[in-house]
């Protein structure tokens, strides 16, 4: 069964809490600032830090060390500037980049603020990323950014075209072209998300569920091992794939054993698609209706039958 391209690198990852107002003095005022991050940030990198985790950098009243935050969507002056913040120029391309990725976060981090952005929130999302990319027509953070957009309205060919470009301009980015590859899963155009994929995982070098790379192989070989398109399925590689995602979940992920399952029987090897279906059925509880499905799977598989899907 395929499934969401989503990355968990923060699973393994080194995070460090950052409070700005004392790590570092960049312009000599006494209070540590943006700009003193910045100026630090090799020294974070040396030390093996992955990701920053920020303290509250807001404009805030200081009642609460800055917890009691009143505009979300500056900088406390203090500090510096959105600009600062993001390294860049204000009028650039990747400055715009910056404002519509931010836009697009604050509307849409959560499931609740999705249910209730208004469409013209996106648009202004989308506005900033058509601004960076009117100065900068090869930013592919901005194509990815505004790819995002198209994709929370529901424009999901607008998202994939968009997400093309990503890739012609960033052809080593691993992560876009796995992003590609779900979208064009997502649209049956599987003969196009397969090579996507595979790529993916070529640059990658591993199959982890750490860093998302498990569901990169495992929708691989669902696509191998299920399409009806010859030019697309291919038993063997199937096989070789869902083997790598299943040790990479220890055999213990339903998605993936329900895949290796398919694999399994693409080749013939239907006694062990039976086991594999089996064992899902003792991780999953008995009144999900995951259950029925994986019931009929092994029925098709005892009777010598891969599975299809169009």
């Amino acid at each position: 069964m395929p499934c969401g391209a989503g990355d968990s690198w923060w699973r393994s990852a080194a995070i460090y809490q950052l409070y700005v107002r004392s790590f570092a003095d960049g312009n000599g005022d006494g209070t540590g600032d943006l700009a003193g991050v910045r100026g630090r940030l090799a020294y974070l990198a040396d030390l093996g830090v992955d990701a920053i985790w920020f303290n509250p950098w807001y404009p805030s009243p200081m009642s609460d060390a800055g917890y009691d935050i009143s505009d979300y969507r500056r900088i406390e002056p203090v500090f510096g500037t959105l600009a600062d913040a993001a390294g860049v120029p204000r009028g650039s391309a990747e400055f715009q980049t910056m404002l519509g990725d931010q836009l697009l976060d604050r509307l849409t981090n959560t499931r609740v603020r999705a249910l209730i952005t208004r469409p013209g929130d996106l648009e202004a999302a989308a506005a900033h990323f058509d601004s960076a990319l009117a100065r900068r027509p090869d930013l592919a953070t901005a194509l990815r950014g505004l790819a995002h957009v198209r994709l929370f309205q529901g424009r999901r060919e607008e998202a994939v075209a968009t997400l093309e470009k990503a890739v012609r301009i960033e052809p080593g980015d691993a992560a876009t072209r796995a992003e590609l590859g779900q979208e064009l899963l997502v649209l049956r155009r599987y003969a196009e998300s397969a090579p996507q994929f595979r790529e993916a995982l070529r640059l990658r070098g591993r199959v982890s569920p750490v860093d998302g790379t498990a569901g990169w192989a495992n929708n691989l070989a669902w696509m191998l091992a299920t399409s009806t398109d010859p030019r697309v399925r291919d038993g063997a590689e199937a096989v070789q794939w869902a083997e790598r995602a299943c040790e990479a979940d220890r055999h213990n992920n339903p998605l993936t054993l329900d895949t290796y399952g398919a694999a399994l029987a693409a080749v013939g090897r239907y006694d062990e698609a039976v086991r594999a279906s089996r064992r899902i059925l003792a991780l999953v509880p008995a009144h999900l209706r995951t259950v029925a499905a994986v019931e009929a799977r092994i029925r098709l598989y005892q009777s010598g039958q891969p599975l299809r899907e169009p």
